[in-house]
């Protein structure tokens, strides 16, 4: 269970955005804290290239498109490509990108042929922000084994939404409560559902149903 963010996702720093790609040339970035903007030190940076048309399961890897504004004005600031368990910061909670997918302003790119995540760790697991929107910094899950730059075996087809024995959410080690039951989700992705249609967009899961869970099931089984 990894979250990541795609290459070109813009990583506010204390300077300037920085591509995540060339993140290892910053030691810093900017976090909330408290409900405020602070500055924090990069602990590490863990990368991973993974070829989508030799992956067993590719739909347990491909990255969540969040179009621009989809989840308010200016957040995030041009489309962002995440890993579909990679948290977005709502509400003061922490919700998965795969649970907020509409099919309209926020979609799995099935498309893709590869994909390269990063993942930026702080001192401890925190917000930090990817083209304007507050996303979660990396929380070790006992998962350091997808990335290509650690010393432990690498993973061959890893899913990005295969649950692990241990899951740092559940501790006191995660900054925000993850959200995962559904009556708490729903009012986030009907607000998101409906945005998503006020912005011009007209996903199957809008038009089939009015009811977030039954889609929302299915993306959480992935």
């Amino acid at each position: 269970m990894v979250r990541c963010l795609a290459a070109g996702s813009m990583v506010r720093t204390p300077s300037d955005e920085v591509a995540a790609e060339n993140i290892w040339g910053c030691t810093e970035v900017i976090t909330i804290r408290n409900g405020k903007e602070s500055i924090e030190p990069i602990q590490w940076v863990g990368q991973r290239h993974i070829d989508l048309t030799r992956h067993a399961r590719p739909e347990l890897a491909a990255p969540v498109r969040i179009r621009a504004g989809a989840i308010a004005e200016g957040q995030p600031s041009r489309d962002l490509l995440v890993s579909p368990e990679h948290a977005i910061y709502i509400d003061g909670m922490l919700v998965e990108a795969r649970a907020l997918v509409n099919s309209g302003s926020i979609v799995q790119e099935r498309a893709t042929d590869t994909v390269t995540y990063y993942h930026i760790e702080l001192k401890s697991h925190g917000v930090l922000f990817a083209n304007g929107l507050a996303v979660e910094s990396y929380l070790d899950n006992g998962d350091r084994s997808f990335f290509d730059n650690d010393d432990l075996p690498i993973m061959l087809h890893p899913s990005l939404t295969a649950h692990l024995a241990f899951d740092a959410r559940t501790t006191n080690a995660a900054y925000a409560p993850f959200v995962t039951d559904p009556a708490a989700l729903e009012p986030i992705w009907k607000r998101l559902a409906q945005r998503s249609q006020a912005m011009g967009y007209a996903g199957q899961d809008l038009l089939t149903t009015a009811d977030p869970h039954s889609t929302r099931r299915s993306r959480l089984s992935l």
